[in-house]
């Protein structure tokens, strides 16, 4: 199968599912986001930051580099902590996906 950038996850759990033959059991939903429902983060949000980190971080959520997310949640922490810690939650739980919807317009 051939999935273009950015991933989707649905698409790629329906190649895995379609090629290999496997089931996904799925946790619901609102167990996974409850933590971070109190670090609701917006695109508004993150138009305060500066252009660079805003870059940075759509870099790494497109590369799904937990690293480089980090590193740029740490330097964002320093003027917008409440935003760089709702970013870190959203990567702990792999919504790099999230994060790539949030910054993508605002490039």
């Amino acid at each position: 199968a051939v999935l273009h950038k950015p991933f989707r996850s649905p698409e790629i759990f329906s190649a895995l599912t379609q090629y290999l033959g496997i089931e996904f059991v799925y946790q619901h939903e609102a167990v996974v986001t409850s933590s971070a429902a109190n670090l609701e983060i917006s695109t508004e949000m993150l138009t305060r930051l500066p252009v660079e980190l805003r870059q940075q971080l759509y870099a790494a959520a497109l590369n799904l580099d937990m690293e480089e997310t980090e590193i740029t949640s740490g330097q964002i922490r320093n003027s917008f902590p409440t935003l760089a810690a709702g970013l870190q939650q959203l990567a702990e739980h792999y919504q790099f996906e999230k994060i790539i919807q949030l910054t993508e317009p605002v490039i």
